[in-house]
């Protein structure tokens, strides 16, 4: 087993196994992840694993420097992303025995040279969905963590889809639309739009934006085809709306859904996830994917509503002694060092 670092020559190679691999995300895109490297203020290792000429798998790493301490992040803080972590590339035919061996090996190559070229003193890895096996990380000592999503299959069926609601859902879309509520795919100035409403949401709660404007318009002009941006229009203006994500077969609820900017009852975001479950059924999307809301005490109970299954997705996280004795510090006088959106 060889490690190569990437570089922009290997992007061919790199989007091909992440589309290939059930775990590979459009947030493993070579492209996205240059340009989440310019604004994280850490630098990306692109990892590629090879077992003689054959890719093994792929981990984006990022490195921040925090005084004397090095960090190595997947995905690294304050990037608006919940995973990243390892995709592999295994054959077809594959046995399991092979595909364990290869995966081990690979976990075990990127661990030393953490260890050796990096000499980090903490290391977060979140897995990305699918990605359900984190032996090797807990043989080695890492600290794994549990995290819930929420994952609705679409039925070919849409009145399935309907009809798996919870009766109060249904009730607060069909009122929604009475009250003339109108649910519309927009672009770059409907992406702005929301954006501002996170904002000024954001400020009525004595919060800061979680996501830098340049890095989200970036992104976009990178990946306009993939956006999917719902708003929602009452009155002759944009009160809400979502931003969602569309890859392989997956359309994933990523950021947005702030609280309508005029007070209307009940909320239209009801209408405008149901509109976004209506765009995934017409355009023969797998799965509608939530991210993180199912641990969250708070929100889990909402997107519930929509009947979707519980997905397990794991982190896993190792210190050294200083970076750990300074976190106990730390967080007895300010916050852990800890992963952020």
């Amino acid at each position: 087993m060889e490690l190569h670092i990437a570089d922009d020559t290997d992007q061919t190679k790199w989007d091909e196994i992440v589309i290939k691999s059930p775990q590979g995300t459009i947030f493993h895109s070579w492209k996205w992840l240059k340009i989440l490297e310019m604004h994280a203020k850490a630098k990306l290792i692109p990892i590629i694993g090879y077992s003689g000429t054959t890719p093994i798998g792929i981990l984006p790493l990022y490195l921040q420097k925090k005084g004397p301490l090095k960090l190595v992040f997947s995905p690294p803080p304050k990037s608006a992303l919940l995973f990243l972590g390892p995709v592999l590339f295994n054959g077809e035919s594959e046995k399991q025995n092979k595909k364990e061996s290869n995966y081990f090996e690979f976990q075990k190559e990127i661990d030393d040279y953490i260890a050796r070229e990096v000499n980090a003193d903490h290391v977060s890895i979140s897995f990305p969905p699918k990605m359900l096996d984190i032996r090797p990380y807990f043989w080695a000592g890492y600290k794994p963590d549990i995290f819930y999503d929420y994952v609705l299959p679409i039925p070919p069926n849409l009145d399935d889809l309907w009809l798996g609601l919870m009766k109060n859902m249904r009730g607060n879309i069909n009122k929604s639309k009475k009250m003339g509520c109108l649910i519309e795919l927009g672009g770059r100035s409907e992406l702005e739009e929301i954006y501002q409403l996170m904002v000024q949401r954001y400020k009525d709660q004595n919060k800061n934006e979680t996501i830098p404007k340049k890095y989200l318009f970036d992104l976009y002009d990178q990946f306009p085809e993939n956006f999917k941006i719902f708003t929602v229009r009452y009155q002759d203006e944009v009160i809400t709306g979502e931003i969602d994500l569309h890859f392989k077969g997956s359309l994933i609820s990523w950021i947005g859904s702030p609280k309508p900017v005029k007070p209307i009852s009940p909320s239209p975001n009801d209408l405008c996830e149901w509109e976004a479950l209506v765009y995934a059924h017409s355009h023969g999307i797998e799965e509608y994917a939530i991210y993180g809301a199912a641990r969250n005490r708070r929100l889990h109970k909402y997107y519930s509503k929509l009947n979707p299954e519980l997905h397990p997705r794991f982190s896993v996280k190792k210190m050294s002694f200083v970076a750990s004795s300074l976190e106990k510090i730390y967080s007895k006088i300010f916050k852990p060092l800890r992963f952020e959106i």
